[in-house]
C-alpha cells in the first residue's frame, strides 16, 4: 500500500510539473506571436503555429468581407478591386478580374492570342501570402510566354474550382489545366453531391461571423498546450482521397479535352508518402506531379507557400512543361 501511495505521489508531481511547463512555454509562444516574434524551434513552433491557427489570430482571406462577394453557385467568389490582407508573416495586396487574379506581364500575352493554361487550386494556388506578381502562376507566365489564368481561390474544394473555371470563360482559352490540391479538401469533395445551393446565402452570411470567446480560447488553450508535445509527425495516404477527387473530374466532360497535371501543397510538413495515380483510375489525360518540397518553401508559422515555394513550384511545372510537350 505504501509503494502505491508513494508512486501516485511521484505521478502526481511529475504530470503537474509537466502540467505548468507546458502551459508557460504555450503561453509564452502565444504572446511572442501576438508581438510577432517567431521561433524557429520545434515545440515553440509548434506551440505558435497552433496559437495562431486555432485560437483565432490568423485572419482568413475569405472572412475579410472586402475581398470577396455572394456568388449562388460557389458560395462566394473574389471581389474585382484591391483587397489588402496581412498576418504576422506578410502584408500583401491582391487583385482579381474575372480570369482570375492579375498579375502585370498578362495583357501582353492575351494580346497574341496563344493558347494558355488555367490553374485551379485554393488559398496556396490564389498567392496567400504573396502579392499579384509573386504566385507560381504569375512567375510561370515569364517563364512559359503563354498566359496563365490564376483561378485559385481560398476555401475551395475541387468541385467549386472546376465550377469557377466553367464560369471565367477561359475554358476555351486553355489546352492545359493545373490543378493544385490540398488536404483540406478531401471532406467536401466527398460530399460535392449532397452540397445544396439554396444554403450558399446562408453560408456566405455565416463568414462574417467567426469570433472565439475568450473561455473558448482559455479551454482550447490549456487542452492543446498538453497534447501538442506528444502527437506524432502526420504521415497522409492519397489512395485515400483519390477516388473522390478523381469522381468529381470525372463528372465534367470538358475536361477529357484537356491536359490536367495536378499537384499538392498542404503546407506545414504534411506529405503524401504516395502522390501518385493507381492503376484503377489512370488516365491518358491526367499527370500527377509530385514537388520536393522541404519546409523553407512554406512560412514557418501560417504554413502557406512563401515566395521562395511559389518559385519552386512554378520551376517545377515549367521544367515538367518542358519535357512534356
Amino acid at each position: 500500500m505504501k509503494k502505491i501511495k508513494i508512486f501516485f505521489f511521484y505521478s502526481f508531481i511529475f504530470f503537474s510539473i509537466y502540467f505548468f511547463i507546458c502551459i508557460l512555454f504555450y503561453t509564452l509562444s502565444g504572446f511572442a506571436v501576438i508581438n510577432g516574434k517567431i521561433v524557429n524551434f520545434k515545440i515553440i513552433t509548434d506551440y505558435q503555429r497552433n496559437f495562431y491557427h486555432q485560437l483565432g489570430f490568423r485572419k482568413i482571406w475569405q472572412y475579410q468581407i472586402d475581398c470577396i462577394k455572394y456568388d449562388k453557385d460557389l458560395i462566394f467568389k473574389p471581389s474585382y478591386k484591391e483587397c489588402i490582407f496581412s498576418n504576422i508573416e506578410f502584408d500583401t495586396k491582391l487583385n482579381f478580374y474575372n480570369k482570375g487574379r492579375i498579375h502585370n506581364l498578362e495583357s501582353q500575352y492575351l494580346i497574341k492570342k496563344k493558347t494558355g493554361i488555367a490553374v485551379l487550386g485554393d488559398s496556396h494556388a490564389m498567392g496567400w501570402g504573396v502579392n499579384d506578381d509573386d504566385t507560381f502562376s504569375a512567375i510561370l507566365e515569364k517563364k512559359i510566354k503563354r498566359p496563365v489564368y490564376n483561378l485559385g481561390v481560398s476555401g475551395y474544394a475541387t468541385n467549386r474550382e472546376i465550377l469557377l473555371l466553367k464560369k471565367s470563360g477561359v475554358i476555351d482559352l486553355v489546352d492545359t489545366i493545373i490543378i493544385q490540391y490540398c488536404n483540406n479538401d478531401y471532406q467536401e469533395n466527398v460530399n460535392f453531391h449532397n452540397l445544396k445551393n439554396e444554403n450558399n446565402f446562408f453560408k456566405f452570411e455565416k463568414l462574417k461571423s467567426k469570433e472565439i470567446s475568450t473561455f473558448a480560447r482559455l479551454r482550447k488553450g490549456i487542452r492543446y498546450a498538453v497534447s501538442i508535445p506528444l502527437q506524432k509527425n502526420i504521415q497522409l495516404d492519397w489512395k485515400n482521397e483519390e477516388s473522390a477527387f478523381l469522381n468529381i473530374i470525372n463528372n465534367y466532360e470538358f475536361l477529357k479535352k484537356k491536359k490536367i497535371i495536378v499537384i499538392y501543397s498542404n503546407g506545414h510538413e504534411i506529405y503524401y508518402n504516395n502522390f501518385k495515380l493507381t492503376s484503377s483510375y489512370l488516365k491518358k489525360n491526367i499527370s500527377l506531379l509530385n514537388i520536393d518540397y522541404t519546409k523553407d518553401d512554406f512560412y514557418l508559422i501560417d504554413g502557406h507557400l512563401s515566395k521562395k515555394g511559389h518559385l519552386k513550384v512554378a520551376d517545377s511545372l515549367y521544367n515538367y512543361l518542358l519535357l512534356n510537350k
